[in-house]
């Protein structure tokens, strides 16, 4: 086992450098020569030729083992290893205890390598992977920025300018259903046409229907006209107009439609509003007028008479609208006049009732008045008596005294005269009690003496009701008073 240490360590070194991947056969063939360098430096000192001497025998049987060993190459040792001179095997066999200490440390330097150049791979792996994120996102915003700045649909008087040429109608520039909205409200036909790209008959009708003079004429100053191209995205506007109107087993494009929008708000009994241009109800014969397509748009003459028929149809609904609106106008006015009338008589008869509550509370006030006067008439019939009573019998009670007598002469509006002696004493109070009960007293029923009065000293001198006396009063001895009825019925 100890014949042959140069190969043996020579291949330990190959399948270390294969097992790690890092030592190649550059490597290899670097680091051989450098190894026969340090195996070969011991070799040359006087200790190692007295040695070598000594066991000349010993050498010889070893160095024809050492080269048949060599000979015979180990599979993961490489060529260069297996191109070793003799000198050098035989060396390495005379000194194993030296070979051994160089085999470790020639294996060093690829442990530190291995471990260097692990962490340069991990960079060199990252920054290939950034560059590959950088590049597809490059692409990404590229295409994003193709697909945000794709250039706008241009209209199609412009398509059809660049095409056609200068000379055609007015184009509507807003969308159909703007169209469609504004031919209703200015009382106008509304022309649509469906342009199809590369189609003979639609190129036929742009470049000699549309530039007709009559054609433009009629379709400017009866129509608002509408074109696009259909041929596009089913998503487009002219698509969506073509599968509204046509069912999909004939075909759709070119077309040439008139509308009556003027037709959608007409007030037919049962019939449903028709508002919406891109999804016309089931009845929308009642808007389309009539269609043309395909070789029939070639037919300029046939389109002359066509709007001219559909300008006929457009006044007769003119006039009905006009009629409409008269009629309209009469059922308001007649209204009017109707709810005018009721609202006077209404006011009449408010007046009347207001008239009627206010004699009935004029009635009831005044019954009122009679009852609380009677009541006051009935009570004061029965004071008079009672007091009529009293004047008795002090009449009779004062005939016997000798006071002084006042002689009072009480003259009524009537005219009557009536006469009495009261004691000089006597108060106004019991002079006005005599005079209310002046009936009763006299047992008189002619009499009659006003609820409400005041006695009068001629000229003018009223005499208040009160403690004082006639002597007071100056009406002694004698004195002529008048009985003066009042207006006041409150008192």
């Amino acid at each position: 086992m100890e014949d042959a240490p140069g190969p043996r360590r020579d291949r330990e070194y190959s399948e270390a450098a294969v097992a790690s991947g890092v030592a190649g056969r550059d490597d290899e063939t670097e680091k051989l020569p450098r190894r026969r360098r340090c195996v070969d430096a011991p070799t040359s000192s006087p200790a190692h030729h007295s040695s070598s001497s000594s066991s000349s025998s010993s050498s010889s049987s070893s160095s024809s083992a050492s080269s048949s060993s060599a000979s015979t190459p180990s599979p993961s040792s490489s060529p260069s290893a297996s191109s070793l001179p003799a000198s050098s095997s035989s060396s390495e066999a005379e000194n194993p205890g030296a070979g051994r200490e160089l085999g470790g440390i020639s294996r060093l330097p690829s442990v530190v390598r291995l471990m260097v150049s692990w962490p340069v791979c991990a960079l060199r792996q990252t920054v290939q992977l950034l560059q590959a994120v950088a590049q597809w996102l490059s692409r990404l915003i590229d295409l994003f920025s193709m697909l945000l700045f794709l250039p706008a649909p241009q209209p199609f008087a412009v398509v059809y300018e660049r095409q056609f040429g200068q000379r055609h109608p007015v184009f509507f520039a807003d969308s159909a259903q703007e169209a469609f909205d504004t031919a209703r409200q200015t009382e106008r036909l509304l022309a649509v046409y469906l342009h199809a790209s590369h189609n003979a008959t639609a190129e036929t009708f742009c470049r000699e229907t549309l530039t007709d003079d009559l054609v433009i004429d009629l379709l400017d100053n009866m129509c608002i006209f509408y074109a696009t191209d259909a041929s596009g995205p089913s998503s487009s506007e002219g698509a969506r107009l073509a599968r509204a109107f046509f069912s999909a087993a004939s075909p759709r494009l070119p077309a040439f439609l008139l509308l009556l929008p003027q037709a959608a708000t007409s007030p037919a009994e049962n019939a449903p509003a028709f508002s919406s241009l891109s999804a016309p109800p089931a009845n929308r014969h009642r808007v389309l007028l009539a269609a043309l397509r395909n070789e029939s748009l070639a037919d300029t003459a046939g389109l002359v008479a066509l709007l001219l028929q559909a300008q006929e149809k457009l006044e007769e609904v003119r006039e009905a609208k006009r009629k409409q609106v008269r009629e309209r106008e009469e059922n308001r006015l007649l209204r009017e006049e109707q709810e005018r009338e009721f609202a006077e008589v209404m006011r009449l008869e408010s007046i009347k009732r207001e008239e009627l509550e206010k004699k009935r509370q004029k009635e009831q006030a005044r019954r009122d008045r009679e009852a609380q006067r009677r009541e006051a008439a009935a009570v004061r019939r029965r004071e008079r008596r009672v007091y009529a009573e009293r004047l008795r019998e002090q009449e009779m009670s004062a005939s016997a005294c000798s006071e002084q007598q006042t002689a009072i002469c009480l003259r009524l509006p009537s005219g009557s005269r009536f006469s009495r002696q009261f004691p000089a004493q006597t108060s106004l109070e019991e002079l006005y009690l005599w005079a209310d009960c002046l009936a009763e007293f006299t047992e008189n029923e002619e009499i009659d003496i006003p609820l409400n009065f005041h006695l009068v000293v001629p000229p003018r001198r009223t005499l208040p009701r009160g403690a004082a006396t006639l002597l007071d009063s100056d009406l002694h001895p004698n004195s002529a008073v008048l009985l003066v009825p009042t207006d006041d019925e409150d008192e």
